[in-house]
C-alpha cells in the first residue's frame, strides 16, 4: 500500500513538473488572487492551486476574450466577487473557478 501511495506521488510531481517546464518554469511561486486574475486577463497562465480536499491542481487559463471561443463569452449578467477567480480552463474547454482562500501558485 505504502508503495502505492509513493509511486502515486511520483507521478503526480513528474506531470506538474512537466507541465512547468513546458512553460520555462520549473518552480512553483505562490500568487495572491488579484495577481493572478492580473496575469489571466493578460493570457494565458500555467498555474496550480490546492483543491479543497488539498490536492495539488494544475491548469492552463485566461480571461483573455480573444483566446476563448465566441460562444463561451461572458454574458455579463453574472455578479463579480472577489471570493473566487473564474478562469477558461484550455484543457477542459470549459469555465472554472477556483476559491480565492485556496493557495496558488504559477
Amino acid at each position: 500500500m505504502i508503495s502505492k501511495i509513493k509511486e502515486f506521488f511520483r507521478v503526480l510531481i513528474q506531470k506538474i513538473k512537466s507541465r512547468f517546464s513546458k512553460a520555462g518554469n520549473n518552480v512553483l511561486h505562490p500568487i495572491s488572487p488579484g495577481d493572478l486574475r492580473k496575469a489571466l486577463r493578460e493570457g494565458i497562465v500555467s498555474f496550480a492551486f490546492k483543491k479543497l480536499d488539498g490536492t495539488l491542481r494544475t491548469a492552463r487559463g485566461t480571461t483573455k476574450l480573444e483566446v476563448i471561443p465566441n460562444e463561451s463569452h461572458p454574458s455579463g449578467t453574472g455578479k463579480k466577487t472577489t471570493k473566487k477567480v473564474s478562469y477558461w480552463d484550455l484543457d477542459k474547454e470549459g469555465w472554472r473557478s477556483v476559491s480565492s482562500t485556496q493557495e496558488m501558485f504559477i
